[in-house]
This record gives structure tokens, sequence and C-alpha cells, in this order.
């Protein structure tokens, strides 16, 4: 006969431990601190950052250690650190390109007050002088002006003169060729005759002195 398949009977499960009772444990007796072993809080290296300035710094800090030039992190450093000098130097020629755009400032006259003076003390002109000397200058650049005008009309008329003195036609320059030729001719016939005259002359005296000679001989 096939015997029964027993099955095994299931173990019973532990029961869990009750857990035991934490009692407080017992506080040490602190000791007074010493003013010379206290030590504050922002000097000690390891302490927190106490406010917001230090929690500030410890960040800077952090941050220019991480981004220190290195091997990995020298281009990146190059790049961050770059970028805002080439901004800071280009803010700062802005104004200096503006300045040179707009020309120089204008000159801010002196308030007129106290009696027609200045801050400074030093009197200024009224109003009626200040127009007395603009006709004046107006005058004196009226006469230059005339003046100016006057010189060179009469400069005009000159050249004027030489240009038509210059231009002499060719009758004129043959008659005054005539004229001259006949002026010479007539001092060189003059001077032929003085010269015939004084010959004659010479001559008669010699004829006298000759037959003078000849007759006392003759006696």
């Amino acid at each position: 006969p096939s015997a029964k398949a027993v099955e095994p009977e299931p173990e019973p499960e532990p029961e869990p431990e009750p857990e035991p009772e934490r009692r407080p444990e017992p506080r040490p007796e602190t000791e007074p601190v010493s003013q010379s072993k206290a030590a504050p809080a922002a000097d000690r290296p390891d302490s927190p950052p106490q406010n917001s300035q230090d929690f500030k710094d410890v960040g800077v800090d952090s941050l220019c250690k991480s981004m220190a030039p290195t091997p990995q992190n020298s281009s990146v450093h190059a790049l961050v650190t770059s970028e805002p000098q080439r901004r800071a130097s280009k803010q700062s020629s802005l104004p200096t390109i503006a300045a040179k755009a707009a020309g120089p400032a204008p000159r801010t006259l002196p308030a007129i007050g106290d009696g027609g003076r200045s801050p400074g003390g030093l009197g200024l002109a009224s109003l009626s002088e200040l127009e007395e000397r603009v006709k004046q200058k107006k005058r004196e650049a009226e006469e230059a002006f005339r003046r100016n005008e006057e010189r060179l009309a009469e400069q005009k008329r000159q050249e004027e003169e030489l240009k038509r003195k210059a231009q002499i036609s060719k009758q004129e320059m043959k008659r005054r060729a005539a004229y001259l030729k006949a002026q010479r001719d007539k001092i060189i016939a003059q001077k032929k005759r003085e010269r015939d005259a004084k010959a004659r002359r010479y001559e008669q005296e010699q004829e006298q002195a000759g037959g003078g000679g000849g007759g006392g001989g003759g006696g």
C-alpha cells in the first residue's frame, strides 16, 4: 500500500522582544568657560558664518578658489575675466567719445545782480554800454570795408591805365619813330652848320693875316 505524504507542520513565528526602556542620560555638569579659553565665533576658522556678510565672503572666496587659473580651466578663466574688462573699457571710452563729438563745453556767463556786479565783485557793463560798443564795432567794420573798396577801385583804375598805355598801335609807334628821327637830323644839321661857320671864320682870319704881312714887306 502507498504511504501518504506527510506535510511538515509550520514552525511558530518568534514573538518580538520588548524594547528596553530608554532612560535619559544624565547631563554632565558644564564647566564655566574661562575668558581665555572662550574665543569669538568669528575668530575660529571652523565656525560657521555668523551673518550675511560672512556668507558672502565665504561664497566669494570659494568662487575665487574654484576659478583660479589651472591647466584645465585657464582658457575659461581668461574668457571670464577678459569679458568684464572689455565691457568696462568700452563703457569708460564712451564718455570720452561723446565729449569729443560734442566739442568744448559752452561758456556760462555770470549772472548779473547786485547792481551790475558779478559774484566775484567785478563790475559788468550795462546794457546801454554793450549796445554802444556793438555800434562802435559796427561803424569801424563799415569804415574798414569802405576803405578796402576804395583801394580796390583805385587799383583797378591804375591797372586799366597801364593796360591802355601798353596798347599802342603800330601807327603811333611809326609816328613816334619819325618824330625822333627828324629831331635827330635837325640836331645833326645844326651841328654841321656850326662847324662850317667856324671853319669859314678861321679861313677869313688866316687870309686877313696873310694879306697884312705882304703889304708891310712891299713898303
